[in-house]
């Protein structure tokens, strides 16, 4: 329905963590006209997911499966998805990087190790850095207040629109002529 939000994390089931569940679990209570999907990767994996968001009381049908594709038809996923909800302390890095190239606004946390700070480099770099948080507590709060105020989200929508046409970062002429200056 329209008061739907969809969330996303389409990364590599590893990624997602018990702590990553629990968060994800706490946002989707408080969002009842929500859904959260996920690439299944395998049933193993989708299965042992399913039953760490049951343990929480979030029932199946919250969760939404999708097949692992790559390409035009991954990429057009995004276009049905309101957040990306990236993971920690290993990030979606790739698909981070698809969401924002898409349009879509980007929650991530950001932690010590370099393997945690990929998207929030990425989301500085699109001006984005209030969508950085520094633990999942002001995670799931800034999901929840994205996700009930259509008006913020939108204007962050717009900020990453205005910053991938200034930075250049998604223009695959500028990067190719960056590089060949680089090797020059």
């Amino acid at each position: 329905t329209e008061d739907s939000i969809v969330l996303a994390a389409f990364g590599p089931p590893n990624r997602i963590t018990p702590d990553v569940v629990k968060v994800w679990a706490q946002v989707l209570q408080r969002l009842p006209n929500s859904v959260l999907w996920l690439s299944d990767y395998n049933p193993v994996a989708s299965r042992n997911i399913l039953d760490a968001f049951a343990s929480l009381d979030v029932p199946a049908s919250r969760i939404l499966k999708a097949p692992v594709t790559s390409g035009p038809q991954h990429l057009a996923r995004y276009k049905e998805v309101d957040l990306f909800l990236d993971t920690w302390p290993f990030n979606q890095c790739q698909e981070a990087h698809d969401a924002i190239g898409m349009g879509v606004p980007v929650l991530t946390v950001e932690l010590s190790s370099p393997v945690s700070r990929c998207t929030a480099a990425l989301l500085r770099r699109m001006q984005l850095g209030e969508l950085v948080s520094s633990d999942g507590t002001r995670y799931a709060a800034l999901a929840v207040r994205l996700a009930l105020d259509p008006k913020v989200r939108a204007q962050a929508h717009d900020v990453l629109t205005i910053a991938r046409q200034q930075t250049g970062y998604f223009s695959g002429e500028r990067l190719s002529r960056d590089f060949l200056r680089a090797i020059d």
